[in-house]
């Protein structure tokens, strides 16, 4: 009878371990999304504006930089390949998808979630999982994702 009182106590310390480090997980998820949104932003803001005064920025160089340019040309959208600081991290995409949607919690981000560490019912788990299986559709040599409205990329082969 003590063994199992003493087992179940330590299984309730366990659980509430857990679910403490559950909530920690998913505030640090949260403030990483709001930081990579930042980042994205700032980089966006910085690009445009340098590119539109011509006069040039860190990622294209300052070669134009003493040329004498009028500013009445259009104001360009930064590539992504320009984008250094936020394709540094591997989950700023899903992170510009999470905040998009408006989505207040990472728990739909498999980039940022830990396998198996929510704790939802069987009908949440099953739409999240069909919701992700939906996401990614591969044909042939591309890949596109459904969701996103970036630009998809073709996949690399060995044939180039």
């Amino acid at each position: 009878m003590a063994e199992s009182s003493d087992a179940r106590l330590q299984y309730e310390a366990a659980r509430k371990a857990l679910i403490e480090a559950i909530q920690k997980k998913r505030a640090a998820d949260k403030a990483l999304i709001a930081l990579e949104v930042q980042i994205y932003n700032f980089e966006g803001s910085y690009l445009s504006e340098t590119a539109q005064h011509g006069g040039g920025n860190i990622v294209t160089g300052f070669e134009n930089y003493l040329k004498n340019q009028t500013t009445t040309r259009r104001k360009p959208e930064p590539g992504e390949q320009d984008r250094i600081f936020s394709n540094s991290s591997a989950t700023y995409r899903e992170s510009l998808d999470a905040h998009e949607d408006g989505q207040d919690s990472a728990d739909d981000i498999p980039a940022l979630k830990a396998a198996g560490a929510t704790m939802g019912s069987r009908s949440t788990t099953r739409k999240r999982r069909a919701t992700l299986g939906m996401r990614d559709t591969v044909s042939g040599d591309e890949v596109e994702l459904t969701r996103s409205a970036r630009p998809s990329k073709k996949a690399r082969t060995g044939d180039e």
